[in-house]
């Protein structure tokens, strides 16, 4: 009698062993990065989670949480202040009254210092134009004696100082921060207007990306933006601070529509959180380009929702030999 199934034994022995060789060949990296959890109730931050609380997929696939940890001690925070014409000229508007942009990026800046840790360590890059001014990190104390002169900076020399550049000046304001380390922030202070950068806002997200630096945006909201680089700029910004894991809020006025990006609490509240941010681990196949990361949290409490922020998308390479 012939068993018409032995034939299929060496077929699936044979394809279970390459699909091992398979699996084997496609090496396992591991990236690290910040998670920022909060009470979507509350806006308050979820402490005393575990490893077991986080769940996270790579490009759709489980990944693997290797470890959870507190956030890192002590950061290094570049703060980027937009001193272009759209940010230093007051106006009168029939319908709000004045609108003074400086006014609200001078108050915005002084209550952000307010909420940095004195473990810390800040520097300023300010911008106008194609000029720029940098200083050395500090510490919260220097840099809030030092804020105003910053405020006041103002370009010399000929050039477009109304114009503004800020992917080029938050890709100046990531070497600031070489070489990376964790916790290393940028805060943007800017009404998100874009209109000189040789730099895309696609090429300065892959490198936020690659360093692992997130960006806070603190938009001072336009509400009678004149053109369309100043009425798009807000979203294009909150987008950038989503993608690379940051957190976003907005002074000002017409920014209806987007709760699922801002959070209504004051700025140094927003930079407090970060001392409440958990750095995790996860591992999965590795790859060159950015693959994309999606993150949960769970079980929590009864009628606990989490409101998680997170780098969109990791680079999982193999570490260096």
């Amino acid at each position: 009698m012939h068993f018409r199934g032995v034939g299929v034994i060496p077929r699936v022995v044979g394809f279970l062993f390459l699909a091992c060789g398979i699996a084997a060949a496609q090496q396992m990296c591991s990236s690290t990065f910040l998670v920022t959890a909060m009470n979507q109730k509350t806006n308050q931050p979820l402490d005393g989670l575990s490893s077991s609380n986080f769940h996270a997929k790579v490009k759709g696939r489980e990944a693997v949480i290797r470890a959870v940890a507190p956030a890192p001690q002590h950061r290094r925070i570049v703060f980027v202040l937009d001193r272009s014409g759209s940010m230093t000229g007051a106006l009168n508007d029939p319908q709000i009254g004045r609108y003074d942009p400086n006014a609200l990026e001078e108050r915005t800046l002084e209550d952000a210092l307010r909420g940095i840790p004195k473990d810390d360590a800040v520097a300023f890059l300010a911008f106008a134009g194609k000029f720029s001014s940098k200083t050395e990190f500090v510490t919260p104390d220097a840099a809030r004696q030092r804020s105003l002169a910053m405020m006041r900076w103002k370009p010399t020399g000929a050039g477009q100082k109304n114009r503004t550049a800020l992917w080029d000046n938050l890709d100046s304001a990531l070497r600031m921060l070489t070489p990376h380390a964790p916790g290393d922030t940028i805060i943007v202070l800017s009404d998100g207007g874009e209109n000189s950068s040789k730099l895309s806002k696609r090429k300065v997200r892959k490198e936020l990306l690659s360093s692992g630096v997130e960006v806070l945006a603190m938009v001072i909201a336009n509400p009678i933006a004149a053109t369309p680089e100043e009425r798009g700029g807000p979203i294009a910004l909150f987008d950038l601070a989503k993608e690379t894991g940051g957190v976003s809020r907005a002074t000002g006025y017409g920014m209806a529509g987007m709760g699922a990006v801002l959070l209504p609490v004051l700025p140094e509240e927003l930079v407090r959180l970060l001392s409440h941010q958990y750095e995790v681990s996860v591992a999965a196949p590795c790859a060159e380009k950015p693959e994309s990361l999606r993150m949960e949290v769970g079980p929590l409490g009864a009628g606990v929702r989490a409101r998680l922020f997170y780098p969109q998308s990791l680079v999982l390479r193999a570490a260096a030999p």
